[in-house]
Formats: structure tokens, C-alpha cells, sequence
């Protein structure tokens, strides 16, 4: 099965004292069916940008607080696929909103939460 990994929105974060800086949706298509995956997020750290999948909080067997990822790829070429196409998004946005461009430019999305960002350079060939 070839599928293709379309980011579709990417929404900036503006807190400045947090390491999310941004959320993403993404459209996993092999052009007869769609799936979407929302709350990802770009994080900050000392080893630079990655993304984390969306995560549901839980606690662990001693009762600490613990995340818990609610969707992930199986296989490392697919992680590798999903976080390019995030980080890819992510830099453009980042790119167009410094040249003047803003959040209130994207087009509409399906979610009724999100907007939806321009796709061109954002699709990946994954598998």
C-alpha cells in the first residue's frame, strides 16, 4: 500500500514559556481512504525540534502522572515520514507568518477547531 502524509493545518503556538510550539493535524491518504490524526505537536529541546503524537494522560503502577500516546507508527520509516512532513509544515508556517503572512490567511478545515494550511510542499511518499 502506498500512502501519502499531507499535513493539514499547523496552528502556532504563542506561548513563549512553554517548549510546544506548535499543534498539527495530519491526513494519512493512499487516495481512496483518509485518516486523520490531530494533536500532534511540534516540541522544543536541547536536542532540537521533533514531534510528539497525540498523547492521553494517564498514571503509571506507583500513581505518578504519565502520558501515554494515543496513535504512533509502527515502524521507524513511518515515524520519520510523519515528523518531516510536521517539521516541514512547521518551518513553512514559521517562514510565512516572518515575511508578514498570518494564521487568518489559511483556508477553512474539516475540524471544527483547526484551519487548514496550504499543502504543496507538505506531502511525503510514505512506505
Amino acid at each position: 500500500m502506498k500512502a501519502i502524509c499531507e499535513t493539514q493545518n499547523i496552528r502556532i503556538s504563542k506561548s513563549e514559556n512553554s517548549n510546544v510550539l506548535a499543534n498539527a493535524s495530519l491526513k494519512l491518504t493512499d487516495g481512496k481512504d483518509d485518516f486523520v490524526i490531530h494533536n500532534l505537536t511540534v516540541m522544543n529541546s536541547k536536542k532540537g525540534l521533533f514531534v510528539n503524537m497525540p498523547a492521553i494522560k494517564g498514571k503509571d503502577s506507583e500513581g505518578n502522572v504519565k502520558y501515554y500516546d494515543a496513535a504512533y507508527p509502527m515502524s521507524n520509516d513511518l515515524r520519520k515520514s510523519i515528523t518531516d512532513a510536521v517539521l516541514a509544515a512547521y518551518k513553512q508556517k514559521v517562514n510565512e507568518m516572518s515575511n508578514g503572512q498570518t494564521q487568518d490567511n489559511e483556508k477553512s478545515a474539516p475540524a471544527p477547531e483547526a484551519n487548514e494550511a496550504e499543502q504543496d510542499d507538505d506531502e511525503l511518499e510514505m512506505f
